[in-house]
């Protein structure tokens, strides 16, 4: 009879610990537990910019690579216009599961929400994975350009006010606040011809219907290679391994500013920690593959692959140096 009563007391405190098991794990938030099994599903690469330039490919060769590491098809999606803004909208004001990534740029996370209108999100509304890939900004014209040298551009402009145009790729973008700054401190006055992207700036570059653009190195090393188009600065402390040719922007005379472009990854802000960490651990291994890394380190770009932390100081230092350049460049995003 004693045994018989343990063993009865036995099952209900048995009965009462799984109970209670059960009860634990009804109240584990529901984020939790998407967060532990994320992804469940495709992911997607948000590309701010048009098919075609560095941006796009990049995101492509990443998209690729990430796919490996979290078991589920990362997707390339271009919502371009605005100087990237249209997509730095969109993934601000989506979901913050993880699933929609942001392909950032100067543009869409520091400039764009300085200059433009319409902008509906702030640099705090995206909580970063990386920052992957550094570049500096290249001074081209067309291969068939008459200008051979900076000099050349700026005694022209000189001659003929308002006559000579640069390029870029969109009202606010770095490449237009870049080449303010440089008409500016030479003292001429150029045309601004914004497009929607870095390759509809370079089609109209290489046709000759505008003189001038400074876009990213990745973009143009294929035109470089082949004479189409001709470097004639670059913007960085020392000449470029890949362009040892091409003077910097002081030994061409005129100071050099410390913007640059780079590319980084960032999600919306409210996305929890344990799916930013999955991510940008994927998006680390993506571009720290031998191969991509080759490829980007072949043409001479840094690969500093950062951690969430380490690329959120970064963009704070970025506010802070893009600010100045802003006011120095008198450009407009509008």
């Amino acid at each position: 009879m004693l045994f018989k009563s343990m063993s009865l007391i036995m099952k209900r405190k048995l009965g009462w610990i799984a109970a209670g098991a059960v009860m634990a794990m009804s109240i584990v938030p529901t984020g939790a537990v998407h967060a532990a099994q994320f992804p469940e599903k495709p992911v997607r690469i948000v590309v701010p910019f048009t098919a075609g330039g560095f941006t796009d490919i990049l995101a492509r060769r990443l998209a690729e690579q990430m796919s490996g590491t979290l078991g589920q098809p990362v997707i390339v999606e271009n919502k371009a216009g605005a100087s990237g803004i249209i997509g730095g909208n969109y993934v601000a004001k989506s979901p913050a599961d993880g699933y929609t990534i942001l392909l950032e740029t100067p543009d869409t996370v520091v400039t764009g929400p300085m200059l433009m209108e319409g902008v509906q999100y702030k640099p705090s509304d995206l909580r970063q994975l990386s920052l992957l890939v550094q570049q500096p900004l290249v001074l081209v014209v067309s291969g068939k350009s008459q200008y051979k040298s900076l000099d050349d551009v700026m005694k022209a402009a000189k001659a003929n006010p308002g006559a000579l145009t640069y390029a870029s790729w969109g009202n606010g973008s770095s490449a237009q606040i870049a080449s303010s700054i440089l008409t500016k401190s030479a003292g001429v006055n150029m045309t601004h011809v914004p497009y929607k992207g870095v390759a509809n700036a370079l089609t109209d570059l290489l046709g000759e219907r505008v003189d001038m653009l400074y876009v990213g190195m990745l973009s143009t090393v294929d035109y470089l290679n082949d004479g189409r188009l001709r470097p004639i600065a670059i913007n960085r402390s020392e000449r470029a391994p890949m362009l040892p040719q091409v003077p910097t922007l002081a030994e061409a005379g005129f100071a050099i500013y410390p913007i640059g472009l780079w590319y980084a990854m960032g999600v919306p802000a409210d996305t929890p920690t344990e799916v930013v960490n999955k991510l940008s651990e994927a998006a680390r291994k993506a571009v720290e593959a031998p191969e991509v890394k080759k490829w980007l380190t072949d043409m001479g770009m840094d690969v500093p692959a950062l951690d969430p932390a380490a690329t959120e100081a970064f963009m704070k230092s970025e506010i802070e140096n893009w600010g100045p350049a802003i006011r120095s460049s008198g450009a407009s995003g509008n």
